[in-house]
């Protein structure tokens, strides 16, 4: 079969992973014809390269976005309200011209299935324009994967979206989810859509390189021999729940501050929390056993050199590649009760399931690993059975190929 897949997002974020995994599956490769769309920026088509393999059938299109024209709209100072509800206006026009633009892409190519990659819904603009163009011009297997948790309808936003969105839906042959969670809240979002169409598959990860020992690490990093490396490897945005963390480590400082002599926090990632986060730090005097890092080229590295990665999410999250790449190199991580996070850990078997929100829950699963090296160390030896049973790259794929298998073969899809 010929396979296309279009994708859509500023940068190379976790979403895109799986289109990566896919782009460099010779398994895959050997049985489909496969092709690559996405919205051309120098930053996403800079990382891309970087971790494909070959490049060949990759094809970046000038579409339209309306996020950079809100980020304008608001250095302006025009108040955020406003500047929503005109871009949620102009959302109609957007959609229009990516369709333009994207059904002259697909004319005269020859597609048996087309495959949508979206980071949330509705996310961005153009996948829900390729959905249309690729239905007019005779598609008739259109797949879409959706990476996060589907916003409601709780909004004048939404509101303004449910023409694209019922459309979208209706055309639309089968929607993928990486967890379970986020399936059964996108099969509620339009409920007149029959539920067998909506499927839960589980992301993969493709193990990256390793070159620098944790040695080399920590001389890099400026950090002591000794020290126990807790690790915070997310873009620096509210969602990701930095402040709980930094609240949790302000708690040991009042209540168990010898615990925090042998620990060094890494936060890694950039974002426009850096500043709101460092003053906390300052304020409330953690400062000295935080090491911000910015944006590290090669994660592995730092995971590889971490003792336990902590992802205290509350909100925006589906099932975290971080949290799966931790469990790829025998980490423990703790994280939040929220979305699909609970279908990766195994509560006190591989990790710690935490309440999202709650720093104190957070504080207390950090002394328990810390004070537990024994058990710190059996859970990321359970936590690397489980990635390689169930979170594997090539298990994704398999459960995909079988997925396009069923597609062409049987009509109920």
């Amino acid at each position: 079969m010929r396979i296309h897949y279009h994708s859509d997002c500023d940068y190379l974020a976790g979403c895109e992973n799986m289109i990566i995994n896919f782009m460099n599956s010779d398994e895959l490769k050997k049985i489909h014809d496969l092709s690559f769309s996405f919205r051309f920026s120098d930053k996403y088509q800079n990382e891309l390269f970087l971790r494909l393999n070959k490049y060949e059938f990759i094809y970046p299109l000038n579409l339209l976005d309306s996020s950079e024209l809100k980020r304008r709209l608001l250095h302006y100072k025009i108040p955020s309200f406003i500047a929503s509800v005109f871009i949620n206006f102009l959302k109609i026009f957007i959609y229009v011209i990516n369709f333009c633009k994207i059904i002259s892409f697909f004319y005269g190519k020859k597609i048996d299935i087309l495959h949508i990659n979206n980071g949330n819904y509705p996310g961005a603009i153009s996948c829900n324009s390729a959905v249309l163009a690729g239905k007019i011009l005779g598609i008739k297997k259109i797949i879409y994967t959706v990476n996060n948790i589907p916003i409601p309808y709780r909004s004048l936003s939404r509101v303004i979206d449910f023409p694209i969105d019922f459309i979208t839906f209706n055309l639309v042959t089968c929607f993928i989810t990486a967890s379970n969670y986020a399936r059964d809240k996108l099969s509620k979002l339009i409920p007149s859509v029959h539920k067998n169409r909506f499927v839960s598959i589980h992301n993969g990860i493709t193990l990256r390189s390793i070159n620098e020992s944790n040695i080399q690490l920590k001389k890099r990093l400026e950090l002591n021999d000794e020290d126990i490396v807790v690790s915070i490897i997310a873009v620096l945005e509210k969602r990701k729940g930095h402040l709980y963390l930094l609240h949790a480590i302000d708690y040991l400082r009042k209540n168990a501050a010898p615990i925090l002599n042998k620990i060094i926090f890494i936060v890694e990632g950039e974002g426009k929390e850096f500043d709101a986060l460092k003053q906390f730090a300052n304020d409330n005097k953690i400062e000295k056993y935080l090491k911000f890092i910015g944006r590290e080229k090669n994660i592995f590295n730092l995971i590889n050199g971490s003792d336990i990665i902590v992802l205290p999410s509350i909100s925006n999250e589906d099932f975290p590649n971080i949290i799966l790449e931790a469990m790829s190199l025998g980490k423990p991580v703790i994280a939040s009760n929220i979305s699909g996070i609970i279908e990766q850990i195994e509560h006190m078997k591989t990790g710690i399931i935490v309440e999202s929100k709650n720093y104190l829950s957070i504080a207390e699963a950090l002394i328990f690993l810390i004070n537990n090296s024994d058990i710190r160390e059996k859970m990321g030896k359970n936590a690397k059975i489980r990635f390689e049973k169930y979170f594997e790259a090539k298990v994704a794929i398999r459960k995909y190929m079988n997925l396009y298998e069923n597609i062409k073969n049987y009509q109920n899809f």
